[in-house]
């Protein structure tokens, strides 16, 4: 398996494209400004999208998904809690950005085991920066993608509609910690760490 981030949008978000030698892949999250370096290195590397993942649903996680979807006519996951700021957002409302509506093509519950190519991993519910957060875990590769649940020394914000502070550490807790000090933790913004980073500097899990 093989991954590549760019960091893009006037909130400097990760987006993901993971991918093996099958030549499928998946995108995780749809940031404002991610389709062009998206659409260069899907062509340059010959990669077919079989879905697009979404963290969670505040805009700078969804900002170019209708574009992405176009583009790579990949199906939309999204947890079933987050689905309706998609299409229905007040923060989004408010920005000065023309974030185009779209629908989901699959409601996750967390639990769920998916694939591509020869590539497998499970999603997590982890609620608390929203309701429907999510994370996408890769066991064999130990690898896990956070969004805003968990960053490196630091933890997604509660203070939006949908965000509440105890139910975030539950979920980083009983489901992020729990999976290994050695797996590496790729967050929805700024730099990689690993489960046994967080567990000794983390100043609101330790």
């Amino acid at each position: 398996m093989e991954l590549v981030n760019f960091e893009v949008g006037p909130v400097q978000n990760n987006v993901y494209v993971v991918y093996d030698d099958t030549k499928e892949c998946i995108i995780i999250d749809a940031p404002l400004g991610a389709s062009i370096h998206l659409d260069k290195f899907i062509k340059e590397n010959d990669l077919t999208v079989k879905s697009i993942l979404i963290t969670h649903s505040h805009w700078d996680h969804i900002g170019e998904l209708y574009e992405i979807k176009q583009m790579t006519g990949a199906d939309i996951y999204v947890h079933k809690d987050d689905a309706y700021r998609l299409e229905s957002d007040k923060m989004r409302e408010r920005l000065p950005i023309d974030i185009k509506n779209v629908s989901p093509d699959v409601l996750l519950k967390g639990g769920e085991e998916l694939s591509f190519g020869k590539t497998k991993f499970r999603v997590v519910h982890t609620p608390g920066h929203t309701e429907g957060g999510v994370c996408f875990v890769f066991e064999e590769d130990r690898i896990v993608f956070t969004g805003d649940t968990l960053f490196a020394f630091s933890i997604g914000r509660t203070d939006f509609p949908g965000g509440n502070f105890d139910v975030l550490i539950n979920s980083i807790k009983t489901k992020l910690l729990s999976l290994g000090d050695d797996f590496i933790v790729y967050p929805g913004h700024g730099e990689h760490t690993t489960i046994k980073n967080e567990k000794q500097h983390n100043p609101f899990i330790k």
